[in-house]
Protein backbone atom coordinates (compact mmCIF):
# COMPACT_ATOMS: atom_id res chain seq x y z
CA UNK A 1 0.00 0.00 0.00
CA UNK A 2 1.39 3.38 -0.99
CA UNK A 3 0.81 6.00 1.70
CA UNK A 4 1.83 9.34 0.18
CA UNK A 5 0.86 11.54 3.14
CA UNK A 6 2.63 9.43 5.75
CA UNK A 7 5.66 8.96 3.52
CA UNK A 8 5.97 12.69 2.85
CA UNK A 9 5.60 13.54 6.53
CA UNK A 10 8.24 10.93 7.45
CA UNK A 11 10.69 12.38 4.91
CA UNK A 12 10.14 15.96 6.15
CA UNK A 13 10.64 14.90 9.77
CA UNK A 14 13.71 12.88 8.80
CA UNK A 15 15.19 15.97 7.16
CA UNK A 16 14.84 17.70 10.54
CA UNK A 17 16.08 14.74 12.60
CA UNK A 18 19.48 14.44 10.98
CA UNK A 19 20.73 18.00 11.62
CA UNK A 20 19.36 17.89 15.16
CA UNK A 21 21.28 14.64 15.76
CA UNK A 22 24.49 16.10 14.37
CA UNK A 23 24.02 19.28 16.42
CA UNK A 24 23.73 17.25 19.65
CA UNK A 25 26.95 15.44 18.77
CA UNK A 26 28.74 18.72 18.05
CA UNK A 27 27.55 20.19 21.34
CA UNK A 28 28.76 17.11 23.24
CA UNK A 29 32.18 17.45 21.58
CA UNK A 30 32.29 21.18 22.35
CA UNK A 31 31.54 20.56 26.03
CA UNK A 32 34.06 17.72 26.19
CA UNK A 33 36.79 19.87 24.68
CA UNK A 34 36.00 22.74 27.06
CA UNK A 35 36.58 20.55 30.12
CA UNK A 36 39.52 18.68 28.61
CA UNK A 37 37.85 15.30 28.35
CA UNK A 38 36.15 14.51 25.04
CA UNK A 39 33.69 12.07 26.61
CA UNK A 40 32.67 14.37 29.49
CA UNK A 41 29.15 14.83 28.09
CA UNK A 42 28.90 11.63 26.07
CA UNK A 43 26.59 9.67 28.34
CA UNK A 44 23.86 11.96 29.47
CA UNK A 45 22.94 15.45 30.45
CA UNK A 46 25.38 18.16 31.37
CA UNK A 47 24.73 21.58 32.92
CA UNK A 48 25.71 23.32 29.65
CA UNK A 49 22.58 25.13 28.43
CA UNK A 50 23.35 24.81 24.71
CA UNK A 51 23.87 21.07 25.07
CA UNK A 52 20.70 20.69 27.09
CA UNK A 53 18.69 22.69 24.53
CA UNK A 54 20.12 20.59 21.67
CA UNK A 55 19.33 17.35 23.49
CA UNK A 56 15.76 18.41 24.27
CA UNK A 57 15.09 19.71 20.74
CA UNK A 58 16.25 16.37 19.35
CA UNK A 59 14.60 14.29 22.07
CA UNK A 60 11.27 16.07 21.75
CA UNK A 61 11.24 15.47 18.01
CA UNK A 62 11.98 11.78 18.52
CA UNK A 63 9.33 11.46 21.22
CA UNK A 64 6.52 12.96 19.15
CA UNK A 65 7.50 12.13 15.56
CA UNK A 66 7.12 8.38 15.88
CA UNK A 67 3.75 8.56 17.62
CA UNK A 68 2.41 11.20 15.23
CA UNK A 69 3.56 9.22 12.19
CA UNK A 70 1.92 6.05 13.49
CA UNK A 71 -1.39 7.85 14.01
CA UNK A 72 -1.26 9.60 10.63
CA UNK A 73 -0.26 6.33 8.95
CA UNK A 74 -3.08 4.40 10.61
CA UNK A 75 -5.59 7.06 9.60
CA UNK A 76 -4.30 6.96 6.03
CA UNK A 77 -4.41 3.16 5.97
CA UNK A 78 -8.00 3.26 7.26
CA UNK A 79 -9.07 5.47 4.37
CA UNK A 80 -8.85 8.98 5.78
CA UNK A 81 -9.49 11.52 3.05
CA UNK A 82 -6.37 13.27 1.79
CA UNK A 83 -8.22 16.59 1.84
CA UNK A 84 -8.00 16.66 5.67
CA UNK A 85 -5.01 14.37 6.16
CA UNK A 86 -2.58 16.60 4.21
CA UNK A 87 -3.27 19.68 6.38
CA UNK A 88 -2.95 17.55 9.52
CA UNK A 89 0.38 16.16 8.35
CA UNK A 90 1.75 19.52 7.24
CA UNK A 91 0.66 21.09 10.54
CA UNK A 92 2.49 18.31 12.37
CA UNK A 93 5.69 18.94 10.42
CA UNK A 94 5.37 22.70 10.87
CA UNK A 95 4.86 22.26 14.61
CA UNK A 96 7.88 20.00 14.97
CA UNK A 97 10.12 22.36 12.94
CA UNK A 98 8.86 25.37 14.88
CA UNK A 99 9.48 23.59 18.17
CA UNK A 100 13.07 22.76 17.23
CA UNK A 101 13.67 26.34 16.14
CA UNK A 102 12.21 27.67 19.40
CA UNK A 103 14.30 25.30 21.53
CA UNK A 104 17.53 26.33 19.80
CA UNK A 105 16.89 30.08 19.73
CA UNK A 106 18.58 32.33 22.26
CA UNK A 107 16.91 34.12 23.91
CA UNK A 108 14.36 31.37 24.25
CA UNK A 109 10.92 32.32 22.79
CA UNK A 110 8.36 30.44 24.95
CA UNK A 111 5.43 31.64 22.82
CA UNK A 112 6.83 29.90 19.72
CA UNK A 113 7.34 26.70 21.65
CA UNK A 114 3.79 26.97 22.98
CA UNK A 115 2.35 27.36 19.48
CA UNK A 116 4.44 24.40 18.30
CA UNK A 117 3.23 22.18 21.13
CA UNK A 118 -0.44 23.15 20.74
CA UNK A 119 -0.13 22.33 17.03
CA UNK A 120 1.45 18.99 17.87
CA UNK A 121 -1.25 18.13 20.41
CA UNK A 122 -4.02 19.05 17.96
CA UNK A 123 -2.43 16.90 15.28
CA UNK A 124 -2.33 13.94 17.64
CA UNK A 125 -6.00 14.41 18.56
CA UNK A 126 -7.27 14.55 14.95
CA UNK A 127 -6.14 11.08 13.82
CA UNK A 128 -7.18 9.66 17.22
CA UNK A 129 -10.70 10.99 16.73
CA UNK A 130 -10.84 9.66 13.19
CA UNK A 131 -9.54 6.24 14.22
CA UNK A 132 -11.88 6.13 17.21
CA UNK A 133 -14.85 6.83 14.96
CA UNK A 134 -13.70 4.13 12.53
CA UNK A 135 -13.39 1.69 15.41
CA UNK A 136 -16.84 2.61 16.72
CA UNK A 137 -18.37 2.15 13.25
CA UNK A 138 -16.68 -1.25 13.05
CA UNK A 139 -18.28 -2.34 16.32
CA UNK A 140 -21.70 -1.35 15.03
CA UNK A 141 -21.23 -3.59 12.06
Amino acid sequence: MIMPVTTTIAVLLGILALPLSVYVTLQRVRVGKSVGELTAAAFGPHPDIKLTAAMRAHGNLMEYAAFGLILIGLAEAHGAEAVWLWPVGIAFVAGRWLHAFAMLTNPYPPALRGVAMVTTYAVIVCPCLYLGLQLFKGFQG
